[in-house]
């Protein structure tokens, strides 16, 4: 489940859509960051919330109003 979504303001991804997925209680049992363009998709898998948040420091994001990363 999507939980958070907003846009890169800067670096190598600015522009690029974020998204944060919660598979805590699915088949992963971790979390997913995404990080797409018109061109391409990444997705990274984290075991736990704090390896996710630790990597979201890396990004400078405008979260999009209603998402968690308000």
């Amino acid at each position: 489940m999507i939980v958070r979504t907003g846009i890169v303001c800067s670096g190598n991804y600015k522009g690029w859509k974020i998204e944060v997925a919660d598979d805590s209680e699915g088949a992963t049992g971790g979390f997913y960051l995404i990080l797409s363009s018109r061109e391409k998709i990444f997705d990274y898998w984290f075991e736990n919330a704090r390896q996710l948040e630790n990597q979201l420091t890396d990004f400078d994001v405008s979260w999009i109003i209603g998402s968690d990363g308000d």
